[in-house]
């Protein structure tokens, strides 16, 4: 198994900025592994601040734009693991989630509790058949 590290406009430097030891995507065998989706603006680079609705809408359009770079979509997810530091935040976030994944949505586990990593309030896990998307701890900062 050889695999393709996937430079990614914007996002690959902002990961490489913030010193995390991680690719932004790689692909391998058949799968796309996402990792470092904070809530960065995809034009300017800068990290998004606001509410959690916010900050979860700039994760997503993150997310979006790695997978493009790496030659899928939203439309090919089947799984995605949510964690929030706040189980109040579930339907803010699934306010966001149902208009970036609104036809056949992949299947979804949600998990409250715990900061992440220096504020980071908000990260998930998503896999998609053929192609598996991975977004860990540090990936995902939502910061409210």
């Amino acid at each position: 198994m050889k695999k393709q590290v996937i430079e990614v406009p914007v996002m690959s430097d902002k990961v490489r900025s913030l010193g995390l030891p991680c690719s932004t995507a790689v692909k391998a065998n058949g799968f796309v592994f996402i990792s470092a989706t904070p809530p960065v603006d995809m034009v300017t680079g800068e990290m998004v601040r606001g509410d959690i609705e916010v900050q979860t809408e700039a994760s997503l359009k993150a997310l979006k734009h790695c997978l493009e770079a790496a030659g899928t979509s939203l439309d090919n997810v089947v799984m995605v693991r949510i964690y929030a530091v706040n189980s109040g935040f579930y339907n803010a976030i699934n306010r966001v989630y149902a208009r970036y994944f609104s036809v056949n949505p992949p299947a979804r586990e949600f998990r409250a509790g715990g900061v992440v990593a220096d504020g980071v309030r908000y990260r998930d896990r998503v896999c998609r058949g053929g192609v598996s998307f991975l977004r860990e701890p540090a990936s995902m900062l939502i910061v409210s």
